[in-house]
């Protein structure tokens, strides 16, 4: 299987059309370097030039078949030890603090521990928001196992809103668009309290994502593939509004 991304970034100049790609024997990324002329105002004829990195990631068929369950006994003191260490490159899991933790998210999350501490070359943040537990007994701790814990981040929204104060709007803004918005917050606030100083990239996933592949190659993939300099990528979501 593959999936397309692109990276944009603004260039004064056009770009040549070199193709780059990353030949592991388990996962690589193909990319093509292209520029698009983008008309930001077709009045004034003002223009800028785009230059993407289009990529595609792919997998063998062994790496795409590696799905089985890991359980809590599966994963060792060293695994999350070296999740949990101070690297440039971090993965961060987005939880929910009230999400049961068992079945396939159990196993799934497990996994992901598992594979890419096995790398030695990430390390790993659930960041929880636990804005829901406020008032309660309930500690951000107790959402996972405990072998887990070292590798929670808590927030809340009151640090997001101390962070990224919010400004008064002429019209309100979508339901859809606050909720991407909080979520890129987010992670943006662990940057800025926790990674300002140690991390160049972040990888941003869900906690009810499935993927059936190996997480680290996934990863390790990623990161030997893209293009240098290349610091955004997006996966057109076919279901977002243009509104939004």
């Amino acid at each position: 299987p593959s999936r397309s991304s692109s990276s944009a970034t603004l260039s004064p100049e056009s770009a040549s059309g070199s193709t780059t790609t990353d030949g592991t024997t388990a996962g690589s990324m193909s990319c093509v370097t292209e520029s698009v002329l983008h008309h930001e105002n077709s009045a004034t004829d003002h223009t800028a030039l785009i230059e993407r990195d289009r990529c595609t990631l792919s997998f063998s068929e062994a790496s795409c078949t590696t799905f089985g369950e890991t359980t809590d006994g599966d994963l060792s003191e060293a695994d999350i030890n070296q999740a949990a260490q101070t690297h440039p490159n971090v993965v961060v899991v987005k939880c929910g603090a009230t999400s049961p933790f068992k079945g396939d998210r159990a196993s799934n999350l497990n996994r992901l521990v598992k594979q890419v501490s096995a790398t030695g070359k990430f390390r790993i943040v659930f960041l929880m928001d636990v804005t829901s537990l406020q008032g309660s007994n309930i500690k951000p701790s107790d959402a996972l196992p405990a072998h887990l814990a070292p590798l929670i981040a808590p927030y809340t929204k009151a640090d997001i809103d101390t962070t990224f104060p919010t400004k008064s709007l002429k019209h309100p803004p979508r339901a859809r668009a606050i909720s991407k918005y909080y979520e890129v917050y987010s992670w943006t606030w662990w940057y800025h309290h926790h990674g300002r100083n140690t991390t160049d990239r972040m990888w941003v996933v869900e906690d009810d994502t499935v993927f059936t592949g190996d997480w680290g190659t996934f990863f390790e993939s990623l990161e030997r593939g893209l293009p240098t300099g290349s610091d955004l990528i997006t996966f057109r979501d076919f279901c977002t509004p243009a509104g939004n």
